[in-house]
């Protein structure tokens, strides 16, 4: 088990030796800012019901988004510019292949697969309402049924949706603010794979996601910090300590890039905070687990980041209640009490 400042400093020497990413992540911001208009208002165009949920990713075309059914991907929304239709409404499209028709076959969906058929014709629209009626289903019926059919389990996926919805709603925990892009829910790509908590951080063209990446405000002092959230479903494979490791490797990225000399505005604002990064940057680093997990918990003192001036880590632990449905009932741990302060 490697301490929090060795994972700061190994993935801080990753980074420095693979400065390729620099390039691409600044590709990537100029590519999101030049569609970002246009995407937001075909966003505009079509809903989903509370059962689907709209993603868009770092690298994700502008005219392109994806749909999930309990954090798996189940279709793709397309809005074609160039089809001759009388509106914009007419101009969007679903596609649904076979690798994502494999999770709704998981659960009895006895349709095909389609491409490019109209948002709201009659085949789209049946096949968005065939998971309406799969919403009531238990974690533990889901988890089933893709388990039955050879699909990853995806537990992880589930409770990050659901913390998403709720987050977004607020009802349940205040001040904590999705980071959305284009409107959508966003995952953001990282350079690095980190989810070996046996091994350090190790830098991959296409590393791992941040689960969650959201602004949160701290009470009392209204410190609004950037926050990289790490969900785990369990402690079964992993304790708070190791996914917090995790959760440190990526806001280490996240500190890089928003120094970098070329993209750190760009970047700063896609992720709503403003125009230009401040001269003191706070990142927060949480590990999001069910509550009443006995596993050890990491050192939780402020971190700073190698080769970087005025910048800290802040990490924390928020832990979440379940009903006996899998549905989020409640909040604990030190990052609430912050924000209750």
């Amino acid at each position: 088990m490697y301490s929090n400042e060795q994972i700061i400093e190994y993935t801080a020497n990753q980074l420095e030796k693979n400065p390729e990413w620099r390039i691409r992540f600044n590709g990537y911001a100029d590519d999101i800012l030049k569609m970002m208009d246009e995407k937001v208002a075909f966003g505009r165009l079509f809903q989903t019901r509370d059962s689907l949920h709209i993603y868009s990713t770092t690298t994700q075309s502008g005219t392109e988004f994806q749909i999930r059914f309990a954090g798996k991907i189940v279709g793709i929304v397309i809005y074609d510019s160039k089809f001759d239709a009388p509106t914009n409404k007419e101009r969007i499209f679903l596609t649904v292949d076979e690798k994502h028709l494999r999770v709704a076959k998981s659960l009895g969906y006895e349709g095909c697969a389609f491409d490019k058929e109209p948002w709201n014709g009659k085949k789209a629209s049946n096949y968005r309402s065939f998971f309406k009626s799969q919403e009531r289903r238990s974690s533990e019926e889901l988890t089933d049924a893709f388990k039955m059919a050879k699909l990853k389990l995806g537990k992880e996926a589930r409770v990050e949706s659901k913390l998403l919805v709720e987050f977004k709603k607020g009802n349940l925990i205040h001040n904590i603010n999705p980071v959305s892009l284009c409107g959508a829910f966003f995952q953001c790509a990282t350079p690095l794979s980190a989810s070996d908590h046996k091994d350090k951080p190790k830098y991959k063209k296409i590393g791992g996601g941040i689960d969650i990446l959201a602004r949160v405000t701290h009470g009392s002092n209204r410190d609004n910090r950037l926050t990289v959230m790490e969900v785990k479903d369990s402690d079964d494979d992993e304790t708070q300590a190791d996914a917090l490791s995790q959760a440190i490797a990526y806001a280490t990225f996240l500190a890089y890039l928003l120094r970098d000399n070329k993209c750190s505005n760009k970047w700063w604002k896609l992720f709503g905070k403003g125009k230009q990064v401040p001269p003191e940057l706070h990142i927060d680093a949480v590990t999001i687990m069910p509550e009443g997990c006995d596993s050890v918990e990491g050192e939780m003192i402020p971190l700073e980041v190698s080769g970087l001036k005025n910048v800290k880590i802040y990490p924390s632990a928020l832990y979440f209640k379940q009903d006996e449905k899998g549905n989020i009932i409640g909040f604990s741990g030190k990052l609430k009490d912050e924000i209750d302060k």
